[in-house]
């Protein structure tokens, strides 16, 4: 049965069951105001906008919901842009199947993972994953196009809230990312991150100052973690960053020579690092120690530690430093000292494993020397500033 009438909430509820139960397997409403609307009322009592018209002579039926799940007035609305559509040639059941075979958000970052950051980012691991599960894996389940730049825009500002500048920056650069390798494998048209600008951060300085570094050694010399201690003592004698360190391998050492030859940096450079005396008795107490590849050697995937992120806060907490302090702030604590001790600007550069440009003619021109002896100078300080007991009380005369 097909009955042309004007829809409202009370046809619907009092009236369209009623007409359903004539004998009908299925009754059909056409609404009088929006041409192509109807509503198909089951034997059972399901009742279900849809739109019929015709393109290129071929019939379509547009399923728009269900009611009351669809009132009326959202239904009228939904078919007027579903016969927009039509009238532009565009098949609205096509664009459905297309949305159905669309990528997840989660199944994006696998294959940008896969595709992408593995092959280019040694700390894909430490970055991208642990960003994503902690701050984007909520729209795992989301089809790419269906998160819009206003959601992208409430994440990056609640984290800013919640995190601080940097840290919203960091989640955004990689969604902004994701969404850039979607366009670029063709599985969207466009970036919804396009447009949006990070916020302005102001530069890190923190170090651990001469007045901190009695209790910090103090502390230090007295951990019980020998992976922890013999970790953050390679820090200070090197400079070098934490995921060097840390996935440093006994074959990349010349302990005779005292020289360690990092692989892979930051930037993708390979890097040679000049190693103090107390550096190399430390790394060949480990050695004969050790039966891993690695110098710090660990149960997980890779075979060896990956942060020591909380026994370094147990670490600041027993040397009394109450100031936000993070593992980095050591590689700028061997900065400072080098600076201190009148370093020039290329030892620091070559010393940190630094990239610059500029400087690639000099870097060529240092021998390892120079930076082991600046190296000397400045761990020489810490550590006779270690000795100290701290600032002397001035007498009341």
């Amino acid at each position: 049965m097909e009955t042309r009438v004007r829809l409202t909430k009370t046809f619907i509820e009092k009236h369209a069951l009623a007409l359903s139960a004539s004998g009908d397997e299925r009754a059909v409403f056409q609404d009088t105001e929006v041409r192509g609307l109807v509503l198909r009322v089951s034997s059972s009592g399901r009742k279900t906008f849809s739109v019929l018209k015709k393109l290129n002579g071929r019939p379509l039926r547009i399923t728009l919901g269900t009611f009351p799940d669809l009132s009326v007035e959202q239904a009228r609305k939904r078919a007027q842009e579903v016969l927009s559509d039509i009238a532009l040639g565009v098949n609205p059941n096509e664009e459905k199947m297309a949305r159905r075979d669309e990528l997840t958000f989660g199944e994006l970052f696998e294959l940008y993972l896969e595709k992408y950051a593995k092959p280019r980012k040694k700390s894909w691991e430490e970055e991208d994953q642990k960003r994503y599960e902690r701050d984007l894996s909520h729209w795992a389940n989301r089809r790419i196009s269906s998160i819009n730049r206003s959601e992208i825009e409430s994440l990056h500002v609640s984290m800013k809230r919640n995190s601080g500048p940097y840290a919203a920056n960091r989640v955004f650069a990689l969604l902004h990312s994701l969404y850039n390798r979607a366009v670029e494998w063709q599985l969207l048209e466009k970036n919804p991150a396009t447009g949006i600008k990070k916020f302005p951060e102001n530069p890190r300085k923190r170090f651990l100052d001469d007045t901190e570094m009695p209790a910090f050694l103090r502390a230090l010399n007295q951990e019980t973690n020998q992976d922890l201690r013999d970790f953050v003592w390679l820090a200070l004698f090197t400079g070098a960053r934490k995921a060097n360190i840390l996935a440093m391998r006994w074959e990349e050492l010349d302990l005779g020579n005292s020289l360690w030859i990092i692989p892979e940096t930051k930037s993708g450079a390979s890097q040679a690092v000049p190693l103090l005396p107390k550096a190399v008795a430390l790394l060949k107490k480990r050695k004969n120690a050790s039966r891993s590849e690695f110098v710090f050697p660990g149960t997980g995937r890779y075979g060896h530690l990956i942060d020591p992120k909380r026994a370094f806060r147990s670490l600041l907490k027993r040397a009394g430093i109450t100031q936000r302090t993070t593992i980095h702030d050591l590689r700028r604590t061997v900065g400072s000292q080098l600076a201190q001790t009148n370093a020039n600007a290329f030892i620091i550069q070559r010393a940190l494993g630094h990239k610059s440009l500029a400087a690639t003619k000099v870097y060529t021109q240092l021998d390892h020397q120079s930076v082991r002896q600046s190296l000397k100078a400045a761990t020489s300080k810490m550590l006779r500033a270690g000795r100290r007991k701290g600032p002397r009380k001035r007498q009341v005369a």
